[in-house]
């Protein structure tokens, strides 16, 4: 690894195409002129010779091309998804809110007076 290539490390969003990952790498810059932080994200298409999958958290680095889009290559895989080491799904259970019935309005009928 020489100091000039550059290496990104990011997250893996599609593994469909054989051999090569599409990791997702998210940044932030600061605005010239407002100095709000915006955050910035770039797909990568990368070269997987070490067998990542869909949801790790990969390190990757520059390397000479190998197809057209594919000019990167996976270093170590950093982090993995809790469900992947347990086989088990992950499931996230949401709050459930009571549901709170609102006042019906009803229509009242008027009286008509008649003479």
């Amino acid at each position: 690894m020489s100091k000039f290539q550059k290496t990104f490390i990011g997250k893996v969003v599609s593994s469909k195409m054989s051999g090569v990952l599409v990791v997702k790498v998210t940044t932030s810059k600061m605005h010239p002129l407002y100095k709000k932080s915006i955050k910035w994200t770039k797909k990568y298409h990368v070269k997987n010779d070490i067998g990542a999958t869909l949801e790790d958290v990969v390190e990757f680095i520059e390397t000479k091309p190998v197809s057209r889009t594919v000019r990167w290559k996976t270093l170590k895989i950093l982090n993995t998804p809790v469900s992947k080491s347990s086989k088990e799904p992950v499931t996230k259970e949401l709050p459930i809110k009571p549901k709170i019935s609102k006042p019906v309005k009803t229509k009242t009928a008027k009286k008509v007076v008649t003479k």
